[in-house]
């Protein structure tokens, strides 16, 4: 199902020719107002329309086929502008991490970067640059994140050679930077000159890497619930991934993250489900999530507002409390595989898509771009 391994176990670059794989990259940030950013950057993405239903056929596509960049920002805890936007293969580039710790990606005018700045510490450089579909504006500005990068002892399990054994064939998760700081200047531009106010951000960030050879749907997840917040001075951070065989049992990942990035695993975790409830659109989900360690409270998650209420794919603002009764806020997720990119979805999931090739739903406007002016857009589309 799925495997957390060190920052140094970086997913191979043939792993961008495996048929049905996916590699992406993860990047929030989030302040004690709501605002924030979010963005992802990814080959084979599975969440994108074609993807997962191309593999169930037997046509299954490689991850270099299907580049893609998302990008949400929030003001006030909201949605503000909204874009996953698909690039053709020779638009988009990843080229691994060299000797020097630099590794860098481009999707279309956007170029992000990681680079080593010391032992043991890194910075992502994003300088986004894209358009905002059915409008002449683009997007544009610069992000830094800067922390230490996760460091588990040298007895952690994560080290062990059948860790990485199991990687090979499992959703392989890495948090990267877990407890960083990230700076800079997002705005919507309409040829060079500012179009819109601009959003300021400086706020705790975190960064991870996911990766697979292999098809999330055939990883044998029935659903995951994820999530990260700042909890005192450190990061907490829950994965509970459940899986589609009744018999077996769950893989619940908790890590505390301290602000020098180390990582401490917390064993013992039992995190049983309830009925739980129904958006509207048929997702399960669970208003709250106690998380127990040895019996003790660990961390209990309480699902505020949803975000992103789709047909596979939840997102929620969480407020967590400790075992300590520590409290903090972030961000949450839930995911269930076997949703993603059913044909009777895949027409409403078309609408928020916008594709760089062409071909878009004509009430992309309504999903995608700022989210002022979204009818006004639609009707000047139609």
């Amino acid at each position: 199902m799925i495997t957390l391994v060190p920052p140094d176990f970086a997913p191979p670059p043939a792993w961008l020719d495996a048929p049905g794989g996916f590699l992406w990259w993860y990047v929030d940030l989030r302040d004690d107002r709501g605002q924030g950013a979010v963005l992802i950057w990814s080959f084979g993405l599975p969440f994108l329309p074609g993807v997962v239903s191309a593999d169930r056929d037997g046509r299954p596509l490689a991850p270099r086929q299907r580049p893609s960049l998302n990008v949400v920002l929030y003001r006030d805890g909201v949605p503000d502008f909204y874009l996953l936007r698909t690039f053709a293969p020779n638009e988009a580039s990843w080229t691994p991490e060299d000797d020097t710790g630099t590794e860098s990606w481009t999707f279309g005018e956007t170029v992000l970067t990681r680079r080593r700045t010391s032992p043991g510490h890194r910075r992502v450089e994003i300088a986004l640059d894209v358009d905002v579909p059915v409008s002449r504006e683009r997007l544009q500005g610069t992000l830094v994140i800067e922390g230490p990068e996760a460091r588990y002892a040298k007895d952690s399990p994560v080290h062990a050679p059948q860790t990485r054994e199991a990687a090979a064939r499992s959703h392989h998760w890495s948090p990267l930077i877990p407890a960083g700081r990230g700076i800079g200047t997002l705005r919507r531009t309409l040829d060079g000159a500012q179009a819109a106010p601009p959003l300021t951000l400086d706020a705790d960030a975190y960064h991870d890497r996911n990766a697979s050879p292999v098809g999330l749907h055939r990883l044998g997840i029935d659903h995951w619930i994820w999530g990260r917040a700042r909890v005192g001075e450190g990061t907490r951070v829950h994965y509970l991934v459940y899986p589609e065989d009744p018999d077996a049992a769950p893989i619940l990942l908790g890590l505390d993250l301290a602000p020098d990035g180390h990582v401490r695993l917390a064993d013992g975790l039992e995190a049983p489900l309830g009925a739980g409830r129904r958006t509207f659109y048929g997702m399960r989900w669970w208003p709250e999530v106690e998380i127990r360690q040895h019996g003790a409270p660990w961390l209990t998650v309480r699902h505020r507002e949803r975000v992103d209420d789709g047909f596979f794919y939840l997102r929620f603002g969480t407020e967590v409390v400790a075992g300590d009764g520590t409290r903090g806020e972030g961000w949450g997720e839930l995911v269930r595989p076997a949703r993603i990119d059913l044909l009777r979805h895949r027409p409403l999931v078309r609408m928020a898509v916008h594709e760089g090739a062409g071909g878009n739903s004509l009430w992309l406007p309504l999903f995608s771009g700022p989210r002022e002016g979204r009818v006004r857009r639609l009707l000047l589309r139609r």
